[in-house]
């Protein structure tokens, strides 16, 4: 697992402490800098995805949805599971 992808799973574990339903990659466009958003709430990640669309330095360029296999998800390129 590269380096990118052993961040992203610490993240994920993080996510599942927090009891978040979605973790979201964003990445600053600026910063050239990756981070996770925790999500909680299906109607929450649909306002979360809006709220990227709507940004011209901050882009989702992934996100993992909890309830599902994340060994799987994490083996794919870039994961868009709502």
């Amino acid at each position: 697992m590269d380096e990118y992808k052993q961040k992203v799973n610490s993240w994920l574990r993080q996510a599942k402490r927090r009891s978040a339903t979605h973790m979201i990659v964003a990445y600053d466009v600026q910063k050239d800098n990756p981070f996770p958003v925790y999500v909680d709430g299906e109607a929450n990640i649909q306002q979360k995805i809006k709220s990227f669309n709507d940004n011209d330095f901050v882009n989702a360029i992934e996100i993992y949805n909890l309830k599902d296999d994340l060994d799987l998800q994490i083996l794919q390129a870039r994961t868009w599971n709502i």
